[in-house]
């Protein structure tokens, strides 16, 4: 096809669109059935093309977040759970992350006098979780 020649539906919407003023949708219509195009068969489907698109385009999300999904679950796998270890192990870690942490994120804990060790080794366990994702985010650095 010589790349200056316009393709054959190319040429109809041309067609159309220079004669739309001139005819009614009727007429149209008609003249395209008289040279054997289905007008309402080109139109459903176009019509289901651009709702399954659509529909896609609006469920691409749930892909995504499916994914998400999947990193996380298999990034928690990895993760060991503070929950059962003793309790100066726990107590040890806990003031450790409390003491590296910046001076906004331990106004969180500064009414936190009355902890059981469990909320330490639950609160220990988020702090891996957050470190985890942190560090997925971060591009791998080449050794």
């Amino acid at each position: 096809m010589n790349p200056n020649q316009n393709r054959p539906i190319e040429n109809l919407l041309e067609g159309l669109s220079q004669h739309a003023r001139f005819l009614t949708r009727e007429e149209r219509k008609e003249e395209l059935r008289g040279r054997g195009i289905d007008v309402d068969g080109f139109l459903n489907e176009a019509h289901s093309i651009i709702a399954h698109h659509r529909k896609q385009e609006r469920l691409a999300w749930m892909k995504v977040a499916a994914e998400k999904s999947l990193q996380f679950s298999a990034m928690e796998n990895r993760l060991t759970s503070w929950i059962g270890r003793n309790k100066a192990e726990i107590l040890t870690a806990y003031q450790k992350v409390i003491s590296t942490m910046s001076p906004q994120h331990t106004l969180a804990f500064r009414n936190k006098t009355d902890l059981s060790v469990e909320d330490m080794a639950r609160i220990l366990d988020d702090y891996e979780r957050l470190r985890a994702v942190e560090n997925e985010k971060r591009p791998q650095q080449k050794k």
